[in-house]
């Protein structure tokens, strides 16, 4: 376990997400920029709704209401369980790194996934 480094802003963490973590995966370049995006999301509502602004402070009661709020937002469940992905990743990185104790998306339950009927053409 690493000595957690005080105080590491929303915006710093995201930072290094981005510069270690993820560019150290294969994962596609659309992926790694729809990660950024929701997590950059994440920090607008962290830090203009719940006023918090370091990675310490940060909640699962904090991740649950931004899932609400993408919930009135009428996102699709598709969308939200991609988001639950990036937190969850990114909060990983964080506990790993040292840059937080705990991981409050651990227990982050995502939105089931949808089933769409299938379409059917008509003559």
């Amino acid at each position: 376990m690493h000595n957690v480094r005080t105080s590491v802003t929303l915006e710093d963490a995201i930072t290094a997400y981005k510069d270690i973590f993820l560019a150290g995966r294969n994962l596609a370049p659309r992926t790694q920029k729809e990660y950024l995006t929701d997590l950059g999301q994440l920090c607008a509502y962290l830090t203009t709704v719940a006023g918090v602004s370091s990675v310490q402070a940060v909640t699962r009661t904090h991740l649950e209401g931004f899932l609400a709020f993408l919930d009135q937002q009428q996102l699709t469940g598709s969308t939200r369980r991609r988001k639950v992905a990036a937190i969850r990743s990114f909060f990983f990185f964080l506990e790993d790194a040292g840059h937080r104790v705990g991981n409050p998306a651990a227990k982050l339950i995502p939105p089931e996934r949808e089933w769409n009927q299938p379409r059917y053409l008509t003559e």
